[in-house]
């Protein structure tokens, strides 16, 4: 068992508080104690988890450190080393917890899951073999073969100004979308979910997703939820849709 004396001339040895004639006494005891050795070796590994830990742990640690009432209490070092061990415990769960929340607010999530796709319309890109002269192009997908360019080129406005001119009743469901997809890319996501709640029968998934994410933009995480959990298992956003529903 380590002394009183002995462990209270420790913690003055570590923190570089001796005179010289109490050093040597301290060396002399040291190199004839085994004890001492290992109960210093001890006290060495906490005093330098302390100076690595991040300033608040390291505050809090070192008033652990220097309660008189837990180092009586604990008969000397062992009962401070697992105390310390358990509180250095506590507080990197707590860390790694309020981090977790930090980033799971609905406008995080909203940021880490709203990806601007490449392109709106792919599968009408021009055909460049020349073929496309010779078929007939609705007057809807000239549109939206228009807004895909407009929108590769960083035009976005322009891109929805065009979507947002054409008449009303020639609008089609996929034009609404993409309506609804540019408004939400502005951050305009009010104006998407009332723009897809005029949408019939296009994409579900597409529906729920975006609409989701459009609900956390608006800080309404429970909304977003009940969307999420709506996604078919069919659609190409189902896994992300669970992945983001762990997250709520």
């Amino acid at each position: 068992m380590i002394e009183e004396e002995w462990d209270e001339a420790v913690d003055r040895f570590l923190r570089g508080q001796m005179d010289p004639e109490e050093s040597a006494r301290f060396a002399d005891r040291l190199k004839n104690d085994p004890s001492l050795q290992e109960y210093l070796r001890l006290n060495q590994a906490l005093h330098q988890a302390l100076r690595n830990s991040p300033s608040p742990f390291r505050q809090t640690l070192e008033r652990i450190n220097v309660s008189s009432d837990l180092r009586v209490a604990s008969k000397r070092g062992w009962i401070l080393v697992v105390v310390t061990a358990i509180a250095l415990s506590i507080f990197a769960f707590l860390g790694i917890y309020l981090n977790r929340k930090k980033n799971s607010g609905p406008e995080a999530l909203y940021l880490a899951y709203m990806k601007a796709p490449a392109s709106l319309s792919p599968d009408l890109a021009p055909d460049r073999t020349g073929e496309a002269q010779s078929r007939s192009i609705s007057f809807q997908d000239s549109v939206l073969m228009e807004t895909d360019r407009l929108y590769i080129n960083g035009q976005i406005d322009q891109a929805l100004q065009l979507l947002q001119s054409t008449q009303e009743d020639l609008l089609s469901d996929r034009m609404l979308f993409q309506t609804g997809l540019l408004l939400l890319i502005k951050n305009q996501a009010g104006e998407t979910l009332r723009v897809f709640e005029k949408i019939n029968a296009y994409s579900p998934g597409e529906i729920l997703w975006y609409g989701a994410l459009a609900h956390l933009k608006q800080g309404e995480p429970s909304a977003a939820r009940s969307k999420l959990e709506l996604i078919p298992a069919e659609s190409r956003w189902y896994s992300q849709s669970r992945e983001l529903l762990s997250r709520l």
